[in-house]
């Protein structure tokens, strides 16, 4: 397919129109999205300290994200699983800060092995791109993607989140 409009809004339209329109996301995404980053919060007790403090404060909020929360690590769940607990009494959401589609170093913890990861001619291990955040990666590391085009590695990675999402209560990442 070829797209010809004189405007970008026009091609992304048609192509939309082919491909179909991305949903839009639930109200509270676009809401106050506070983060856990600080040492005092680093805690379940510290998170959910902070969140009663921003309630008792009326501090307007939506969604708090747990950064730096190493959530893939099934171990940390039930912990997980109380931020989310309070979060959710508060009428909140709660959200991890993960690299989604990265394979975690828990991955044999979760099931997850060099099957299930992108190779390249070079190994599992592929050199981050310059896009990355570099705050994050000065040094440009390697890493392994889940292989998204490997059904039993899509299978595998559904599971991870469907415990996050349904037993710990994780609304987004």
């Amino acid at each position: 397919y070829i797209f010809t409009h004189n405007s970008p809004e026009k091609i992304l339209t048609a192509y939309c129109n082919l491909t179909g329109f991305a949903p839009v996301p639930p109200e509270w995404a676009f809401g106050t999205l506070v983060c856990r980053y600080h040492p005092e919060f680093g805690t379940p007790d510290g998170i959910i300290n902070m969140t009663k403090a921003m309630e008792e404060n009326g501090f307007p909020w939506d969604a708090v994200i747990t950064e730096g929360w190493p959530a893939y690590n099934s171990e940390r769940w039930d912990e997980l699983k109380k931020v989310s607990d309070a979060v959710h009494s508060m009428g909140k959401k709660m959200m991890v800060y993960e690299q989604c589609g990265r394979f975690p170093k828990f991955a044999p913890q979760l099931g997850l092995d060099d099957s299930h990861a992108v190779n390249s001619d070079k190994g599992y291990y592929l050199k981050e791109t310059r896009s990355m955040n570099l705050l994050d990666n000065f040094h440009h590391k390697k890493m392994r993607c889940v292989d998204l085009t490997n059904s039993s590695a899509v299978e595998k990675w559904e599971e991870v989140w469907d415990k996050l999402m349904n037993y710990v209560g994780v609304d987004g990442a």
